[in-house]
């Protein structure tokens, strides 16, 4: 099996990304410098919250946040 190709996720900047009102699985994982499976399992385990658009999970750049200051919180 080859290796898949790695796309730019956007040539937005992350001060661009977080004037966004929603942020899709792309944008958050590269946000917070993960894989998007880890955003999935954040979400899951209910550690970061997201909104539904449709059937789709989108974030608010404020609940990135959160999370962010969480995790610094805890250290």
């Amino acid at each position: 099996m080859s290796k898949p190709t790695l796309l730019p996720v956007s040539t937005d900047s992350t001060d661009t990304l977080m004037r966004r009102l929603l942020l899709s699985r792309e944008q958050v994982a590269a946000l917070l410098g993960v894989p998007e499976s880890s955003v999935d399992y954040l979400h899951r385990v209910k550690q970061l919250r997201a909104v539904k658009v449709g059937k789709m999970n989108r974030w608010k750049p404020a609940a990135v946040r959160e999370f962010v200051d969480r995790l610094e919180a805890e250290d």
